[in-house]
């Protein structure tokens, strides 16, 4: 049975990073031909070069299939029947880019945070008890970004175009279990036990996106993003990279691809 249910996970696995590997793929062949189609004559007019900086807040999806294979072993192996509370859902992530822009075109610097998890847990009368992965990733890299239309909109100028980026990217996983036994006896404590690791994978990242960017005024616009993400990492390693951990008896590694929505500000410098 195990044999089968870790199957099933490789193969679930490999099929969503097929599917994201197919996304990439149209977006890139997408981004070629557009990038080779004659820019409205507005760009060069409207467009000024100069430094910019965008900040931008959206939310992503994470595919964590070897993370979620661990939470189910985890309570699978468990002499309590702990229930999933959460599994890696959707979360917030937050970016930035500093970068020059000449004409239609633009690249710099960009760097980035994400965060998701999990909890299993249980709770009665009696106590509760929690297991949480916990995990974190900052990434920062190099962009390029380039407009493929442009044009006045409400006597402002609004552009599309499309984001390429790599990353250097590094993830922190926390494994946390608390378990609380209430004592009803005023005089003594509650029983408490916890338990707490931390693990480390360093890889690489991007996630292509296609842009929608509404200037304001000459300084000050808005931006919408489009885009999926693809990562690659080293297996969790406890204190130095060499270090490798298994569990149940196999490494395992953290996966921040999936798909990519976001909004930001632009302030021309």
């Amino acid at each position: 049975m195990r044999c089968t249910n870790k199957c099933s996970s490789l193969f679930n696995t490999a099929l969503s990073m097929k599917k994201i590997s197919i996304l990439i793929c149209f977006l890139s062949i997408g981004f070629h031909v557009l990038s080779q189609r004659t820019v409205n004559d507005n760009i060069a007019t409207t467009s000024n070069s100069g430094y910019e900086i965008i900040v931008t807040t959206g939310v992503g999806t994470y595919s964590m299939s070897d993370l979620k294979e661990v939470q189910k072993l985890i309570i699978d192996n468990s002499e309590i029947p702990l229930q999933v509370t959460s599994s890696f859902p959707a979360y917030f992530n937050y970016s930035i880019r500093l970068g020059y822009k000449s004409n239609i075109a633009s690249q710099g610097i960009t760097a980035g945070l994400m965060s998701t998890g999990s909890r299993s847990s249980l709770a009665d009368y009696s106590g509760y008890v929690y297991s949480d992965i916990n995990c974190q990733a900052i990434y920062m890299g190099y962009y390029y970004q380039r407009e493929f239309y442009g044009a006045s909109f409400f006597r402002q100028y609004i552009a599309f175009g499309y984001n390429v980026n790599l990353s250097f990217i590094g993830s922190g996983v926390d494994m946390n279990d608390k378990l609380i036994l209430y004592d009803n006896a005023p005089e003594n404590d509650d029983f408490v036990q916890t338990n707490k690791n931390t693990f480390n994978a360093l890889g690489i990242y991007t996630d292509p996106s296609l842009y929608a960017r509404y200037m304001f005024s000459k300084r000050f616009g808005i931006e919408l993003n489009v885009g999926g993400a693809i990562s690659f990492s080293t297996p969790l390693y406890f204190d130095k990279v060499k270090n490798y951990i298994t569990v149940y008896d196999e490494k395992r590694f953290v996966n921040w691809s999936g798909v990519r929505l976001s909004v930001g500000i632009v302030c021309k410098l």
